[in-house]
């Protein structure tokens, strides 16, 4: 992907940091090493030039095209993000769409949450998001599309996740360990994990207010486990030294193969025991075996599926064919179109 080997430095408000042109982004850049710059361009269907007087504030796509052509003669990645709202949706999806289309724009993020009132909000109408999502690609079938969720399961849930990951590109999910309170190194092992079992790859949303030190030891881990790259969340709020905790690590413009393997916390023996506690055959040669078995090694906080409740089977979902199995935390399906996909059992369909 066009992602792949890039640090990405994501922008909020202009007027909420020193840096006020894209000129002087791209100096921070340069001197952190991060390789290109997210900025935001849309809260629903507003432009943020609506709410932030900063004259470098996107208020419409040729805005957002000529900071990406200066962006790129600095040779760095221009990329845009939104906050999708369960409101204005055609218009929202009009406005991404042509963010998306636009040829100089590398990518569009859409931070998607379950809280109100700033986000998407927690279980929306079972099919609104697919809807939003067609839209977009109907419009621009073959623009990189990027999630950048809360990556609890709990809360990943809540945003029907089936209903956005068939349509994007990558997963940046939001890997606040130092608000989750999980070992930063272990986050990103999770983080990839997620992207395994999603089929997607993955540039994990490291958070700006974590100490250096700890952003050093989750990017090196990134780096050692295969990572691709990475976003920081934002400018305006890490420091100089977590800046270049972070931009001072490279990543392989491809991936890497991981150094040593994810840090797993048990046997796969023993895993394959536990999923299998019920009486229920899970075959650690099917796909989602492998994930079940994965997730279950990498244990808690949030990828533990818990014993399998069925057996593997076939089911027709969504007017495609589906093999299917449920655990007790987690249903996990796969086709060969799309891959495997995790869904939480506490979500639901009302």
């Amino acid at each position: 992907m066009r992602l792949d080997g890039h640090k990405l430095l994501q922008v909020w408000q202009w007027n909420t940091q020193a840096e006020q042109t894209v000129a002087a982004v791209v100096r921070v850049c340069r001197t952190a090493g991060f390789t290109g710059m997210v900025v935001k361009a849309l809260d629903g269907a507003t432009w943020m030039g609506r709410v932030d007087p900063t004259p470098a504030a996107l208020r419409s796509v040729d805005d957002a095209r000529r900071q990406a052509e200066e962006s790129h003669a600095a040779g760095l990645v221009y990329a845009v993000w939104t906050i999708p709202r369960d409101r204005d949706l055609a218009e929202q999806a009009r406005l991404t769409a042509a963010l998306a289309a636009a040829p100089e724009i590398d990518a569009v993020f859409l931070d998607v949450e379950p809280y109100l009132p700033s986000f998407w909000g927690a279980w929306r109408p079972a099919g609104r998001a697919r809807d939003f999502m067609e839209r977009i690609r109907a419009a621009a079938p073959d623009a990189a599309l990027v999630l950048q969720p809360d990556p609890r399961p709990g809360r990943l849930a809540e945003i029907r996740p089936d209903e956005w990951l068939p349509y994007t590109s990558a997963l940046a999910g939001q890997h606040y360990f130092h608000l989750f309170e999980t070992d930063p190194a272990e986050e990103m092992a999770r983080a990839l994990a997620l992207g395994e079992q999603w089929g997607l790859p993955v540039y994990p949303t490291l958070p700006g207010e974590a100490s250096a030190d700890d952003l050093r030891t989750a990017v090196h881990a990134l780096r050692g486990l295969g990572g691709r790259g990475c976003v920081l969340f934002r400018l305006g709020v890490a420091t100089a030294a977590q800046l270049r905790a972070v931009g001072g690590v490279d990543f392989d413009a491809v991936g890497s193969a991981p150094a040593s393997g994810l840090p797993f916390r048990t046997t796969e023996a023993a895993a394959l025991a536990y999923v299998q506690s019920r009486g229920h055959t899970v075959v650690p040669d099917h796909a989602i075996g492998r994930a079940a078995l994965t997730a279950r090694r990498l244990g808690l906080p949030y990828l533990d599926p818990g014993p399998a409740v069925e057996d593997e089977h076939e089911e027709l979902l969504d007017g495609g064919r589906w093999m299917v199995q449920r655990f007790t935390n987690l249903t996990i399906k796969w086709s060969d179109a799309t891959g495997v996909l995790l869904h939480p059992v506490n979500a639901r369909d009302d």
